[in-house]
């Protein structure tokens, strides 16, 4: 039905997207409508001061309209990507894994940054991880990323893991030994966490933490410490099931905040 529907009104196009959003990941008042509801009255639904907040609309052919009164949080989009076009104008539809029902092992090793497939792992997933709303939402600069790996490999204290899923490139971590004055002891700072989205919900992250926490433990330190931006839900979630929370002193006080001065 999807390639139906790229045929029918997006032929020969070069910049659709196709995304996959779990049912789960619908607000809680979602009203389930079927074809012969107009599009207008759907319209209609989501915009009353007390009707449901999304409206899916199943039309006889077995296409799905989604009606929202607000947009979805990026981090329930299980799957992105431009579809590629063929020679005759047709999209090339990528062969997403069904989530539910994969059992393709997590594996997650230490980055040789001088390994040219680790090294193209890289590139690619923090390239994807910079035009992610939440990495900023801007392409890096190529020159950027082709260095990266060499220059990382210069810094005695970088530490990088790498996850794959049935041998494709799947999340990424940057991390950097750090000193607590108050425990007089190292720490590991994650600097970059990322996990491509068609691989999100399958415990990538889980599992690079669990291994960088068998790395900071050999290595004698006292905790892992990480940023997160506020709007980020997913990643918080995330971060609290591996024992994660926000950094204070004294509650009166406050979070910490991460702060900075660009030079």
């Amino acid at each position: 039905m999807i390639v139906k529907v790229a045929s029918m009104f997006f032929s020969g196009e070069t910049d659709v997207e196709i995304v996959r959003i779990p049912a789960s990941a619908l607000p809680e008042k979602t009203r389930w409508a079927g074809g012969e509801t107009e599009e207008a009255e759907c319209q209609a639904l989501v915009a009353a001061e007390n009707g449901p907040d999304s409206v899916v609309r199943m039309l006889p052919d077995g296409c799905m309209h989604l009606h929202l009164r607000r947009p979805l949080d990026y981090g329930t989009v299980e799957n992105l990507g431009v579809l590629p076009v063929d020679e005759e104008g047709n999209h090339i539809f990528p062969d997403f894994p069904n989530h539910e029902t994969s059992t393709e092992e997590v594996k997650v090793v230490r980055m040789d940054y001088d390994d040219s497939g680790h090294a193209s792992a890289l590139r690619l997933i923090l390239a994807q991880y910079a035009e992610d709303p939440m990495g900023g939402g801007e392409a890096l600069d190529p020159a950027v990323l082709e260095k990266l790996p060499a220059e990382l490999a210069k810094i005695p204290h970088a530490l990088s893991l790498l996850a794959s899923v049935g041998g494709r490139p799947a999340g990424l971590m940057n991390c950097f030994m750090g000193f607590s004055t108050f425990c007089v002891k190292p720490l590991i700072n994650i600097h970059d966490c990322a996990v491509l989205p068609v691989f999100r919900r399958r415990g990538v992250c889980v599992a690079m933490m669990q291994h960088l926490e068998v790395v900071a433990k050999e290595r004698g330190c006292c905790k892992i410490t990480l940023e997160v931006l506020e709007g980020n839900v997913p990643a918080k979630s995330a971060y609290k099931k591996c024992g994660f929370e926000g950094y204070e002193l004294d509650p009166k006080n406050g979070n910490a905040q991460f702060w900075q001065k660009k030079l």
